[in-house]
């Protein structure tokens, strides 16, 4: 018997759709329960991302002081590629 193939329709999302869904899937798969995460944090994030982990370490901890260096932690693996995906 064969099985039924799961397809899934393509999804045409512009650049900063696919970077704030990328920010959101982040955030929803990583362990932020101790981490007050501001609102806004996600937009900024989107508007200031740079691939380079010292100076987005410091735009982070300069714009959010209280918590930059635990937001800093989640997302430093990924600004490579949150800045391949904002070119």
């Amino acid at each position: 018997m064969k099985k039924e193939k799961f397809e899934a329709s393509a999804v045409r999302w512009k650049k900063d759709t696919k970077l704030k869904k990328f920010i959101e899937l982040i955030l929803i798969h990583t362990n932020t329960a101790n981490i007050d995460v501001p609102e806004s944090f996600s937009g900024y994030l989107a508007n200031n991302i740079v691939g380079d982990k010292k100076s987005m370490s410091a735009k982070i901890t300069k714009q959010y002081p209280k918590n930059g260096t635990q937001l800093n932690k989640i997302f430093k693996p990924f600004y490579k590629t949150l800045a391949k995906i904002k070119k």
